[in-house]
């Protein structure tokens, strides 16, 4: 199944956004959010049936990383996208 990608203007998603979120995951929706029209943000679902991360690998890689972290290991923004190729 698709993501599909709803547009929400900032104001909106300012005023409804619990509302928004919860619709978006149920839905599997992307979210953009909008200020005058031009795209400032993406939110995509981390939990979806078939798409995204499982909550546990999410955890998981959260709590890796704090305890990278404590231990002072921690990469530049230049070093982290050269790890991921990007």
């Amino acid at each position: 199944m698709d993501m599909s990608v709803k547009f929400v203007n900032m104001r909106e998603f300012r005023h409804n956004m619990a509302g928004i979120s919860r619709e978006a995951r149920k839905k599997n929706q992307r979210i953009v959010i909008l200020k005058r029209n031009l795209p400032i943000f993406e939110l995509t679902p981390i939990i979806g049936d078939e798409e995204g991360l499982y909550k546990e690998e999410f955890v998981h890689g959260l709590l890796e990383s704090l305890k990278q972290a404590g231990r002072g290991k921690m990469s530049s923004l230049k070093e982290a996208k050269k790890d991921l190729g990007l």
